[in-house]
C-alpha cells in the first residue's frame, strides 16, 4: 500500500507541477497570441494591444474569482476591487514591457535606444520572452538583410 501511494505521488507531482507552470505562462501566451493575431488581421498596432490586454484582463479575472471560489469567499475583494487590481497589474506589466529594457538585456546602450524605435507588439513579446529567460541579449535591430 505504501509503494502504490509513493508511486502515485511520483506520478502526480510532475504533472500538477506542469499544470501549475501552464497556468502561471497562460496570461503571457494570451497576451501575445492575441496581440499578433488581431494585428495579422489588419487591425492597427494600438488595437491589437488593446486587444491582447483585454485578453489577458479577462483570464486574470477568472483566475481571481476562481481562486476566490476555493478558498470560499475567504477573500474580502469586491468585485470592483478585483477589476481594479487586474486593470492595474495589466497595465503596469504592458507600460513595463513597453518602456523599460535592462541594461543586462542589451548588448550595448546604443542598442538600447533602438528599442524606443522597435514595433511595439515586437516590444512587448520581447520584454515577456526577458521574463523566461534572464540571459537574453539583444543586439542590433537595425539590421538588414545586407548585414548577413
Amino acid at each position: 500500500m505504501l509503494l502504490r501511494s509513493i508511486l502515485k505521488w511520483l506520478f502526480l507531482l510532475p504533472l500538477s507541477l506542469l499544470g501549475l507552470a501552464m497556468l502561471v505562462m497562460l496570461p503571457f501566451i494570451v497576451l501575445i497570441k492575441s496581440m499578433v493575431i488581431s494585428y495579422s488581421h489588419g487591425l492597427s498596432t494600438y488595437v491589437s494591444l488593446l486587444i491582447g490586454s483585454v485578453a489577458t484582463f479577462v483570464v486574470l479575472i477568472v483566475y481571481l474569482l476562481v481562486v476566490d471560489r476555493l478558498f470560499r469567499h475567504r477573500f474580502v475583494m469586491s468585485l470592483k476591487t478585483k477589476f481594479i487590481a487586474v486593470s492595474l497589474v495589466v497595465v503596469a506589466f504592458n507600460g513595463y514591457a513597453m518602456f523599460v529594457l535592462s541594461d543586462h538585456n542589451v548588448k550595448n546602450r546604443s542598442i538600447a535606444k533602438e528599442f524606443k524605435d522597435l514595433h511595439p507588439i515586437l516590444r512587448v513579446g520581447l520584454r515577456t520572452w526577458g521574463l523566461i529567460d534572464n540571459k537574453l541579449v539583444i543586439t542590433d535591430m537595425s539590421r538588414t538583410m545586407k548585414d548577413y
